[in-house]
């Protein structure tokens, strides 16, 4: 090692010219490549990019510099640690505080709902949703690693999803009860808690019974997050933007099964389906701390209102009104099409299509994207119905979009262009997903104030059926049949069945629950 250069304490530059082609350089704390102490010094490379010296680690570093015109190699030693710039995680982080921070600056108002922070509620409550969807929907991108691993048949398959939805039909009824007495926050903060144990649980399960448990638990936890962000978007946002605002948050559910889709069959490449549902468990525990740091519930200036105890006339009473009529049955079909779409997609291009499953996952990707830009899209729309008293209509337009959908995926021939194929997947994910956008939407703006969490809960502990149902049934329909257009057609007669009965509900009142 050659001797160390000297500096004087001249603001100005170095004692003199280096001479020697091995130098050692001792930083310290402050120095600023080309400025200062090294002011004629021009560092090469990777030290190039360096920024302030920080106080923290030690750096041992081979460079060059440029003094004076001639070219040296020098070995830079210190005590410090150089910052790099345009550090991309730093920059993000930066920009997402700053962004967080003015939204804190403008939240002023007496009334919550005119305030920016309810942009901010909106993103927490959009990405905690994502988080969860990515647990939730990312068992469908599972399900054809579950069950070569597993060696399961079909109909066990299914019951992956009714065990995960089961859970949401025992409980969502009192989550819904308890969103209209208790703050969101503390609700979806413990149930992504119970999501991340019934990962847990999944990952060291040694058999499938543990393994459907554990996904029981899952759902028990799952049930916290749909009610709970509709809910807190309700309270945040007026009519004028409620469909919108409820569109991006639902968005968050096919786009955390996009992630899911995009993800997972990358980490069961590289390990196994439980190195994926590892993942899970740091996605779904990042999105509820971020929800739960973040939330708080709006200061509104008439308050709202106390709804009875409730009870199960109460119950009752609201469910025989017609707009809850609407909502109950076009919401059984059409979400028990969208799980037994999501769930069977990929099986049938893998049996019909000779498409394998690492490909599937990607027209999987692209059905959830597409649902969550429908969901968005439709609910700006059912903003502009609404003002002719015809918020519900765009669920009308998704059942029947739904229904072509199903008979052009039935009928597209084996060997046609991928463009084709392509198409029909995009379609059937705008409009057989997005259609729970305006259906929620239309939810939380016909029931009385005081009760927008009982009618949520009620109205998804009865979509609970059709997910629980749907999954193991159209796999039975498959296994006794051999046939896919078995299972399309029993989902095209549903959405068609109801969409009759749910036209003869057009002209139900907006707003009636409130009579009871």
């Amino acid at each position: 090692m050659q001797k160390q250069t000297s500096f004087r304490s001249e603001r100005h530059g170095p004692a003199g010219p280096i001479e020697k082609p091995d130098t050692e350089i001792s930083l310290q704390r402050g120095d600023l490549p080309g400025q200062g102490r090294l002011r004629n010094m021009q560092f090469l490379g990777r030290a190039s990019k360096m920024q302030l010296i920080r106080s923290d680690n030690k750096i041992f570093q081979s460079t060059q510099i440029k003094h004076k015109g001639t070219t040296k190699k020098v070995l830079i030693r210190g005590n410090k640690v150089l910052a790099e710039k345009n550090n991309l995680i730093y920059n993000v982080l930066l920009a997402v505080t700053i962004f967080f921070t003015l939204l804190l600056m403008l939240a002023h108002s007496s009334d919550s709902r005119l305030s920016s922070y309810r942009w901010l509620v909106l993103a927490v409550a959009t990405i905690s949703q994502a988080s969860a969807a990515f647990v939730t929907q990312g068992l469908a991108v599972l399900a054809g690693f579950l069950q070569k691993d597993l060696q399961l048949s079909t109909t066990e398959v299914g019951l992956l999803f009714t065990a995960s939805g089961v859970a949401p039909i025992l409980t969502l009824l009192f989550v819904g009860d308890l969103l209209d007495r208790r703050s969101e926050r503390t609700i979806i903060g413990a149930g992504t808690l119970i999501i991340a144990l019934g990962l847990a649980g999944a990952i060291l399960a040694p058999s499938f019974a543990v393994l459907l448990a554990a996904l029981f638990v899952i759902g028990i936890g799952y049930s916290t997050v749909q009610p709970g962000g509709s809910r807190s978007i309700s309270k945040w946002f007026r009519s004028d933007q409620l469909g919108i605002a409820m569109g991006i948050r639902q968005a968050g559910l096919p786009l955390g099964g996009a992630a899911a889709a995009g993800i997972l069959p990358l980490l069961v490449g590289s390990g196994s389906w439980r190195t994926a549902l590892t993942f899970s468990v740091a996605v779904v525990l990042a999105g509820g701390l971020l929800f739960w740091l973040v939330y708080r519930s709006p200061d509104l200036p008439d308050g709202e209102g106390k709804r009875p105890v409730l009870t199960v006339r109460y119950l009752i009473a609201m469910l025989r009104q017609r707009w809850m009529q609407l909502v109950i049955w076009s919401g059984l079909a059409m979400v028990g099409t969208q799980f037994g779409v999501v769930v069977y997609l990929m099986l049938f291009l893998r049996d019909r299509h000779g498409t394998p499953l690492s490909q599937g996952a990607w027209l999987l990707l692209l059905i959830q994207v597409c649902g969550g830009v429908g969901r968005i899209i439709l609910s700006m729309w059912s903003d502009h119905c609404s003002k002719s008293g015809k918020r519900f209509f765009p669920v009308y337009v998704c059942m029947a979009a739904a229904m072509l959908g199903l008979f052009a995926l039935m009928y597209l021939p084996a060997g046609m262009e991928k463009f084709w194929l392509i198409g029909i997947v995009a379609w059937l994910g705008f409009f057989g997903i997005g259609w729970y956008g305006p259906w929620v939407t239309y939810i939380a703006e016909s029931a009385p104030k005081e009760s927008v969490g009982l009618a949520l809960g009620a109205a998804m502990t009865v979509n609970q059926i059709g997910i629980v149902l749907s999954p193991p049934l159209l796999g039975l329909i498959f296994d006794v049949t051999r046939n896919y257009n078995f299972l399309w057609c029993t989902l095209i007669a549903w959405i068609g069945v109801t969409l009759l009965a749910v036209r003869a509900q057009r002209r139900a009142p907006r707003l009636e629950a409130g009579s009871s």
